[in-house]
């Protein structure tokens, strides 16, 4: 089951300026949602992608592009 999530606001509170954008962290962010898409594709995003036990649901909906328990 996917669940829409509000916006995370916890780590960058205020507005934001080029001053102040990561652009490592986001390129990072970016292929994390990316290899998280592909996970979803091939059937593997709700699996432990070491041990390929299932990942808890709980974590996922705390972090969705979590790969390891």
């Amino acid at each position: 089951m996917i669940v829409a999530m509000a916006p995370d606001t916890s780590r960058n509170p205020g507005p934001e300026t080029a001053d102040s954008l990561d652009l490592d962290e986001i390129a990072a962010e970016l292929d994390a949602v990316e290899v998280a898409l592909e996970r979803l594709e091939n059937g593997t995003y709700f699996t432990d992608e070491i041990t390929g036990k299932p990942l808890d649901e709980q974590l996922l909906l705390t972090n969705p592009i979590a790969r390891r328990a």
